[in-house]
């Protein structure tokens, strides 16, 4: 049994992939927003803070968070161009 070439497979049948993680991206933006809306209707998650300060306090962790992706991401770009097999050469023993 031969499996079919690409171009041979009808257009209806047909599936687009999903990457996991855009799912996983998907799944975190939503639980985000559900919790920043939590601290906005439910008094008993400010601890009698009022409102803008949990808001505020989230909004901040995921400026942190950010900022730390930005800052691993521009240190990756910066490596790219270091050969890797300066860095994962064997060391040599004294025996």
């Amino acid at each position: 049994m031969t499996l079919p070439l690409e171009s041979e497979i009808p257009p209806a049948l047909s599936v687009t992939v999903v990457p996991a993680i855009t799912l996983a991206g998907s799944a975190f933006v939503i639980f985000t927003v559900w919790v920043v809306w939590r601290y906005a209707v439910d008094p008993a998650l400010s601890l009698g803070l009022g409102l803008a300060v949990p808001i505020f306090t989230t909004l901040a962790l995921y400026a942190i968070s950010f900022t730390l992706y930005l800052v691993s991401r521009v240190y990756r770009r910066a490596r790219e161009g270091t050969e890797l097999e300066v860095w994962f050469t064997e060391v040599p023993t004294g025996s």
